[in-house]
C-alpha cells in the first residue's frame, strides 16, 4: 500500500511578501503568509499557507457587502503573487498557530446556532475570495486547525449555501452560471478540518491533490464563463 510521504518541515516556509505588504497584513489583517512544500505522487506541490497571527473571537454575523474587504483583496494579491511565482498550486487557510497564539474562533457565548449563523454569513463573503482563488488557477482551498464547533459551523453554512444556489442554477444566464461554479467550488474545493496542519500535509493531501489537478482544467473553463 502506498504510503504519502510526510509534509518537509515548517521551517522549509518561505515568506512571500515584500517587507512592507509583510507588516501591513500582520498588523492590519492578523494574518502570516508562507509557503510549504508536500510531496506527493505526482511530485513535489507547495502550499500558499496563511496563519493567524493574534486571537480573533467571532461574536455576530458580519454584514455581507457583495465586495471584497481590504483584507480579502490583499489575500488575492497574495495569492496572485503565489501563482505568478509558480510558489504554489493550493491553498492552506489556518484557525490556530500554537507557536504564536495566533487563533480565529467563535467566542465560547456562541450557541450552535448562532455560530452557524456566523459561519453563514462569513461563507457568502468567502465565496467571492474562493472564485477568484479558482480563476487564478489554486485547485484546492483547505482549512485546517479548526475547533469543532468552528469546523461544524462552517459545514452547516456550507450546506445552506448550497441550498439557497439550488434554485439560480438553472439556465444559462450570468447568475445561472455563478452559482455553478459556487455549487461546485463548495462541493468539491472547500473543506473545513479539525486535524492538525501536519496531519493535513502528510496524510490527506498527498492523495487528494493528484486528484483535484486532474480537475482543474474543467474549473477553469467555468470560471472563465463568469468574467
Amino acid at each position: 500500500m502506498h504510503r504519502p510521504r510526510r509534509a518537509r518541515a515548517d521551517s522549509d516556509q518561505n515568506v512571500l511578501l515584500r517587507p512592507c505588504q509583510q507588516a501591513n497584513a500582520e498588523r492590519s489583517f492578523g494574518l502570516s503568509c508562507g509557503t510549504v512544500t508536500l510531496s506527493t505522487s505526482i511530485g513535489d506541490r507547495r502550499a500558499l499557507v496563511l496563519t493567524p497571527t493574534r486571537s480573533i473571537s467571532l461574536v455576530e454575523p458580519p454584514e455581507v457587502s457583495g465586495q471584497l474587504s481590504d483584507a480579502d483583496r490583499w489575500i488575492l494579491d497574495t495569492a496572485r503573487y503565489a501563482v505568478e511565482e509558480e510558489l504554489a498550486s493550493f491553498c492552506i487557510f489556518r484557525g490556530r498557530d500554537e507557536t504564536t497564539g495566533g487563533a480565529y474562533g467563535f467566542a465560547e457565548a456562541l450557541s450552535e446556532d448562532d455560530a452557524a449563523e456566523v459561519a453563514t454569513a462569513m461563507l457568502q463573503g468567502q465565496i467571492l475570495v474562493y472564485r477568484e482563488m479558482v480563476r487564478l488557477g489554486l485547485c484546492l482551498i483547505v482549512h485546517t486547525d479548526f475547533g469543532y464547533a468552528e469546523a461544524a459551523a462552517f459545514r452547516t453554512a456550507i450546506d445552506r449555501l448550497l441550498t439557497q444556489l439550488e434554485p439560480k442554477a438553472s439556465g444559462d444566464d450570468l447568475e445561472a452560471r455563478r452559482a455553478r461554479l459556487d455549487q461546485w467550488i463548495l462541493q468539491n474545493l472547500v473543506f473545513f478540518f479539525t486535524g492538525s496542519f501536519e496531519t493535513l500535509a502528510s496524510t490527506i493531501l498527498p492523495d487528494k491533490l493528484p486528484m483535484m489537478e486532474k480537475r482543474m482544467e474543467r474549473i477553469r473553463r467555468m470560471a472563465a464563463m463568469v468574467e
